[in-house]
């Protein structure tokens, strides 16, 4: 789970179908609504998402287990910025 910058858009990760969703947040309430994915993992990165942490310019690394990796996404386009390979299979957050 991850917090957008200016703490509107909570981040979840969805393991089993390989998704990143976004959720409007009311920090006055505490309300989240609006579920939408804003992250697609495609099938040929290998593993799963297995949490994320937002960046200082509100992307989004996310960590791949069963893939070796973590990557960086951009939660606006769904498009891979940066990958990171890693010793370890499974990584986590």
């Amino acid at each position: 789970m991850g917090w957008s910058l200016e703490d509107r858009t909570f981040y979840y990760i969805d393991s089993p179908t390989n998704t990143v969703a976004a959720y409007d947040f009311d920090p006055a309430s505490g309300e989240i609504s609006g579920r939408h994915p804003v992250v697609r993992l495609p099938e040929g990165l290998g593993g799963m998402p297995d949490g994320l942490c937002v960046d200082a310019e509100g992307l989004l690394w996310v960590a791949l287990w069963g893939g070796a990796g973590v990557g960086r996404w951009d939660p606006s386009t769904g498009q891979l910025q940066q990958w990171l390979p890693v010793s370890a299979l499974n990584v986590t957050s």
